[in-house]
C-alpha cells in the first residue's frame, strides 16, 4: 500500500475511533434547559411538508464523489490484535 494509502487509512481510523468516543464523554450534550426548548421558527417562512423533507434527505443521503475514494477499501480485511 502507498503512503497516501496508509495515511488515509490512519485518518479514516482516528475519525472512527473518535466518532465513537466522543458522544461518551458528553461533549456535544445540551445544557438542561435547553434540551426540551422548542426550535426557533422564522416568521414568514413556509414549513416544510413530509414529501420535502423526504425528498432532501433522499438527496442528502445518496452518496457523492468523495464516495469514490473509500472504494478502494472495499473488501475482506484480516486484523489482528495484541491484549
Amino acid at each position: 500500500m502507498s503512503r497516501c494509502g496508509w495515511t488515509l487509512c490512519r485518518l479514516l481510523l482516528c475519525g472512527l475511533i473518535g466518532c465513537c468516543l466522543t458522544p461518551s464523554t458528553g461533549a456535544f450534550a445540551a445544557p438542561p434547559s435547553t434540551q426540551n426548548a422548542k426550535p426557533e421558527v422564522k416568521e414568514g417562512a413556509p414549513a416544510k411538508t413530509q414529501e420535502q423533507m423526504m425528498s432532501e434527505m433522499v438527496k442528502l443521503g445518496t452518496p457523492d464523489p468523495n464516495h469514490e475514494m473509500l472504494k478502494n477499501f472495499e473488501g475482506t480485511w484480516k486484523t489482528f490484535t495484541n491484549a
